[in-house]
């Protein structure tokens, strides 16, 4: 079975990521802030135009993704099965798309795909290189 490096690498970060969350909360300094879903709903405003309408519209499918994310990373004890992790990642961001989808113009939606591979093309490039981002980013 052959493993793709780059999401082996990109997984890798964000469990250091989580790891350091927890570290950072047993230290008593709460959750270290991440960007909320209204931040990630104003970014994608900004990149794909959305007008005050839509982006009231995409708030809760960004929250609902934001969950989903936060769960099964919750879930991994560790490093674990990464196939799963992948096909559960892929299957979160195709229920985001189809559901920006019924809120977003064709073009809106086009350059969301496009924002999103260069996203995932940079995850795994390790400093510098990005570990993803929100929807849209």
């Amino acid at each position: 079975m052959k493993i793709d490096t780059k999401f082996i690498v990109g997984l890798l970060i964000m469990l250091l990521y989580l790891a350091s969350n927890k570290v950072y909360s047993e230290q008593g300094g709460g959750r270290p802030p991440m960007m909320t879903a209204e931040q990630m709903v104003s970014d994608m405003k900004k990149s794909l135009g959305l007008s005050e309408e839509q982006a009231s519209q995409v708030l809760p499918v960004v929250e609902q993704e934001m969950e989903k994310r936060e769960e099964l990373m919750g879930s991994c004890g560790g490093p674990g099965d990464f196939e799963s992790i992948k096909s559960s990642m892929e299957k979160i961001d195709s229920e985001t798309e189809s559901a920006l989808a019924q809120y977003l113009t064709d073009e809106q939606m086009a350059k969301w795909k496009k924002l999103q591979k260069e996203r995932k093309s940079k995850m795994g490039r390790g400093p510098g290189g990005g570990g993803g981002g929100p929807p849209g980013m």
